[in-house]
């Protein structure tokens, strides 16, 4: 984390850097004063402090808990939202969507047919009682094939996994 914050102060210095060098080319284009060129050229030289830009501390301060976006994704579903209106309206992808939703499976507050067709399902459980400990969703959909997505995988692996706990 702490080299993407030093790429990140580079790239700000760049863009500082440059936006100096255009007031001094717009200076020089607009034939200011030798006094206005070299005040231009003297602020290019000054360390200046970069600070975080303001979108990102108001991320930062905005940013959610976990299950609070979790649960705003479901709340928004319940709703009656689409999964693509949903990642449309929070700005995310719709498997992010669809991962948010099928962590309410192994509370039952999302029923895993509302993410997953029964056939699907069917064969995909199947699959994964053929798996040997510890099941990865990578392994259990380079068996499927691509008529099946990650989110499908990972949605009937919560209920599997729900399942399992409940019979024992």
């Amino acid at each position: 984390m702490k080299e993407l914050q030093a790429l990140r102060l580079v790239v700000e210095r760049k863009k500082l850097q440059y936006q100096n060098v255009q007031n001094i080319a717009a200076a020089l284009y607009q034939s200011k004063s030798g006094a206005e060129i070299l005040e231009a050229v003297e602020a290019l030289h000054k360390p200046q402090p970069i600070n975080e830009p303001e979108q990102q501390q108001e991320h930062h301060a905005k940013k959610k808990e976990k299950g609070e976006t979790h649960r705003l994704s479901l709340q928004l579903y319940k709703e009656g939202k689409s999964i693509a209106e949903i990642a449309q309206e929070r700005n995310l992808a719709p498997s992010t969507i669809e991962g948010h939703l099928a962590s309410f499976i192994p509370t039952g507050e999302i029923n895993v047919l509302e993410l997953v067709d029964q056939s699907k399902l069917d064969k995909i459980l199947k699959v994964l009682e053929e798996e040997s400990e510890p099941v990865f969703a990578t392994s259990v959909k380079n068996k499927l094939g691509n008529d099946y997505s990650f989110s499908e995988v990972r949605a009937a692996m919560k209920y599997w996994e729900k399942e399992k706990k409940e019979s024992n």
